[in-house]
């Protein structure tokens, strides 16, 4: 059950587009307030009359710690009044967020091979936790597998790309559903992410996973994930819903 943490108003500072039909919003960052890498937190529009989701989603943190000035969160754009007023908003608006909370958090004591397994948005919590890890020096072992419909869908590929380049232990698996789709062509691996590319990339047994995104998809690759022989106390999960 989700309790209502304690409550920050903060200032909206900037809007950057993130990719296609896709935005990164940031957020002053109150100098009290510390959070996990992966955590996420509650975001209220004063602004905003009450849909029929009230005026709060909520939503993961994707700035790092180690970023003092601000709060980042990263969406896709729909047609609910809440997106409607959050890809609207001026600078200088006040909103109100919560302080963050949730267990899908890196944990650097865990030096562990670790294995993200991304769909679509749910990239999110995985760049707190990857920006962490290379602001912090970590040299955590992580494999980051990426899922998206388009090319041009893709978010962070090219900080994750730079970070790759620069930190031995991040390795970078991408792959397109929608190719055809795509204004860009696409030579890397298509459909959506499966066994045979999960096993050719990681060692299995010895892995922590990690997965984010859209529901069924989190089912699936747990489901396949397990059929691997992946212990369940060595996967977390994390579900985006209602975006």
């Amino acid at each position: 059950m989700i309790t209502i943490a304690q409550k920050f108003t903060v200032e909206f500072l900037k809007k950057e587009q993130a990719a296609k039909n896709t935005s990164s919003f940031f957020f002053q960052r109150p100098p009290q307030l510390n959070f996990l890498p992966g955590q996420f937190m509650r975001l209220t529009l004063e602004t905003l009359e009450s849909d029929e989701r009230a005026n709060y989603r909520l939503f993961s943190i994707a700035s790092s710690p180690t970023e003092k000035e601000y709060l980042m969160i990263t969406t896709k754009s729909n047609h609910s009044v809440f997106k409607k007023t959050l890809f609207s908003l001026k600078i200088g608006t006040k909103a109100q967020i919560s302080a963050p909370y949730g267990v899908f958090t890196l944990k650097p004591e865990e030096t562990a091979p670790h294995v993200f397994l991304a769909g679509g948005i749910g990239i999110t919590p995985f760049r707190s936790m990857i920006r962490y890890a290379s602001d912090s020096n970590l040299n955590l072992p992580i494999t980051l597998f990426t899922s998206f419909s388009t090319v041009e869908e893709r978010v962070f590929q090219k900080e994750l790309q730079a970070i790759a380049a620069k930190k031995s232990w991040l390795k970078l698996v991408e792959t397109i559903t929608q190719p055809l789709d795509s204004g860009k062509a696409w030579r890397g691996n298509v459909g959506r992410i499966n066994a045979e590319l999960i096993k050719k990339n990681v060692e299995l047994l010895s892995s922590i996973f990690y997965i984010a995104g859209p529901p069924a998809m989190v089912d699936t690759m747990t489901n396949l994930v397990k059929s691997l022989g992946v212990e369940v106390a060595r996967v977390r999960i994390e579900k985006f819903t209602g975006y």
